[in-house]
């Protein structure tokens, strides 16, 4: 076995990584995670992140790993569960269980570096990506928080931050870190300006935006970002959105007049 160390946002030095036998999955699973920032690590670089993930108290690596017998009837089952959407999570003695149906099953602790993603061996091919992509961010959303960083179903836009559901950015996530300023997307790490706008799409609307007072801005942010916890939101999380929502501007923006990506702006 030959496993290869991908590192996010190695430029930035974050000390999150995903290591995986890419030999055991479909080809699309290298250019899969570089486009999700995880940069593929050399062998001498390698051996330098297992040195940051032992001394980096907040460094997280995710072992993709093709599922067991076991674990693949676990993850393909139907459940009790499925009828609130394809994602759960449960506690057991000391971790948790993240199952996406018919993806894969994360077994993690935030109290533990080392987490395990088991899936099928077609993770990461293009026809699925979309599924893909949320289980990786659902990886980074829990590994990230730790460094301060929030994240949101999101694409960027000139003027800040379109914020929507999971089916409708394609997976895609932006994360946020208010206290450094900056935030993180597939375009790299940029600063986050005075004028960074958190945007909401309204069908309701015509031609014109409308402002989120703090109340309504703090809901919007509260429901659509990317923290997924079977009790909710941790009281850390919460702050975190709560401080966000004081220190940006919120805005509710006609849908009709959005297109996206190719642009990246709002006309």
């Amino acid at each position: 076995m030959k496993l290869t160390y991908f590192q996010f946002c190695k430029n930035e030095e974050i000390p999150i990584f995903v290591k995986v036998d890419t030999a055991d999955f479909d080809p699309d699973i290298i250019s899969f995670l570089r486009g999700l920032r995880f940069e593929e690590l050399s062998g001498a670089e390698a051996e330098e992140a297992q040195s940051i993930i032992e001394n980096e108290p907040n460094s997280r690596v995710l072992n993709i790993e093709e599922a067991s017998l076991v674990v693949a009837r676990q993850i393909a089952a139907a459940r009790e569960s499925d009828r609130y959407g394809s994602e759960s999570i449960i506690s057991k003695n000391g971790y948790r269980v993240y199952r996406y149906k018919s993806v894969g099953m994360m077994v993690f602790s935030m109290g533990s570096k080392e987490w395990k993603l088991g899936c099928f061996p077609d993770f990461g091919n293009v026809d699925q990506e979309i599924h893909y992509r949320v289980v990786v961010n659902r990886f980074l959303s829990w590994a990230l928080a730790p460094l301060g960083y929030i994240g949101f179903w999101g694409t960027p836009v000139d003027e800040g931050l379109v914020i929507q559901r999971y089916i409708d950015t394609k997976g895609e996530a932006v994360f946020i870190n208010v206290m450094k300023r900056t935030v993180l997307s597939i375009e790299g790490e940029k600063k986050l300006r005075f004028n960074y706008s958190l945007i909401r799409l309204d069908s309701a609307l015509r031609e014109t935006s409308s402002s989120m007072n703090f109340e309504q801005l703090l809901s919007f942010l509260s429901v659509n970002n990317t923290y997924f916890g079977e009790a909710g939101q941790p009281e850390f999380v919460r702050q975190m959105v709560q401080t966000l929502a004081r220190v940006s501007a919120g805005v509710n923006y006609p849908q009709e007049s959005f297109r996206p990506r190719q642009s990246a702006r709002l006309d």
